[in-house]
């Protein structure tokens, strides 16, 4: 009977420490693989955007043909780059947060739009009609993107206090059932070596 429940404690004790790992990974994992690329993919997409609005600053201060021309290459680049990243953002994407992408998605390709005017300007050399059109430019994105960054950190910091307290959990269940299996070795060690004494 004493070994039986040893035994069981054991197994117990296995069981127990499985599914607290078994928890813990699914929690990691979220974060790994939801939580933190979703804030990463979103702070990338807002420094895209920033680099492209420098950029078009420096075309149209810029005199130099092939240095224009190469800015304007990387303008190219940066937009492409920044479609990508919407594609990559699409899955993370939280429900609450549908409307702010969209008006983000819009406000990027207006900027965009407007975007192919002010670099004709510029190559036309017509500086003022640049600038001043540059101007116009909206900046509601700047807003969006803030909120969506946020709500991001925010739904990050969850998971990983969620994480934490997963592992707390599994770490106390999986110590009391080591303790209790203990506990039955020491009295079923106790209670054989009193029967061997007495047998003696």
């Amino acid at each position: 009977l004493l070994i039986g429940a040893l035994l069981v404690g054991s197994v117990v004790t296995c069981v127990a420490g499985l599914f607290g790992l078994s928890r813990l990974d699914s929690s990691l994992d979220a974060v790994v693989s939801v939580d933190m690329p979703r804030l990463m993919t979103i702070t990338d997409l807002r420094k895209q955007i920033r680099m492209l609005v420098v950029a078009e600053n420096d075309h149209i201060l810029e005199t130099d043909a092939k240095k224009a021309t190469a800015i304007e290459n990387g303008i190219r680049t940066g937009t492409g780059t920044i479609t990508q990243l919407f594609t990559k953002y699409q899955p993370y994407l939280l429900p609450e947060d549908a409307s702010r992408w969209d008006a983000l998605r819009a406000d990027v390709e207006g900027w965009w739009a407007l975007n192919e005017r002010v670099l004709g300007l510029s190559k036309a050399r017509q500086v003022p009609e640049a600038t001043a059109l540059s101007k116009t430019h909206s900046k509601q994105w700047e807003a969006v993107i803030k909120e969506l960054i946020t709500n991001a950190d925010k739904h990050l910091q969850v998971a990983a206090a969620a994480t934490r307290s997963v592992s707390s959990r599994a770490r106390i269940t999986v110590i009391t059932v080591f303790a209790v299996s203990a506990l039955l070795g020491l009295v079923a060690g106790l209670i054989i070596y009193r029967a061997i004494r007495g047998a003696l």
